[in-house]
């Protein structure tokens, strides 16, 4: 039974691009610090930062279970994505790098990274599986990640 569902309408960063950027420095975000970060942990919170933000706009209009208490209980849960793209360049097993993205913005926030609460964590005893499809050719409109939860019994 599906317990939650989301669509995240940004085409994540694919496993190329996250290893061309790790090993290369980026500058620090802020008031001019000069310190400096890897470049794949700026891009990697980047966007789960940007899908963390989508998941908690959503969290009131979820069309399942619109005021299910957040982290989910239960579980594990298995997770399916539907990764929509613009065409077939990509390979699908670039394009679902993009879990280890959504899977820590799904999480509760930490210390070192933010989430939006809607799992514990993404361990073992909150993931039981996954499931992915892909579909190419997308409209610009219904580009990104459909994400069900599901629970996994």
């Amino acid at each position: 039974m599906i317990v939650a569902s989301f669509f995240i309408p940004l085409e994540l960063p694919t496993f190329n691009e996250l290893e061309a950027a790790r090993g290369k420095v980026a500058a620090a975000r802020g008031t001019g610090d000069s310190t400096r970060q890897n470049a794949y942990n700026a891009l990697k919170r980047k966007a789960q930062h940007d899908c963390a933000v989508h998941f908690l706009s959503q969290r009131g209009r979820n069309s399942i279970l619109p005021r299910l208490p957040w982290p989910l209980a239960g579980g594990p849960f298995v997770v399916e994505l539907n990764w929509r793209t613009r065409d077939a360049r990509t390979d699908p097993d670039n394009i679902a790098a993009g879990k280890k993205i959504l899977l820590d913005a799904l999480s509760v926030t930490r210390a070192d990274s933010v989430g939006a609460g809607v799992l514990h964590c993404d361990g073992h005893h909150c993931i039981a599986g996954f499931r992915d499809s892909f579909v190419t050719g997308a409209d610009p409109a219904s580009r990104g990640v459909q994400i069900f939860i599901e629970n996994g019994d």
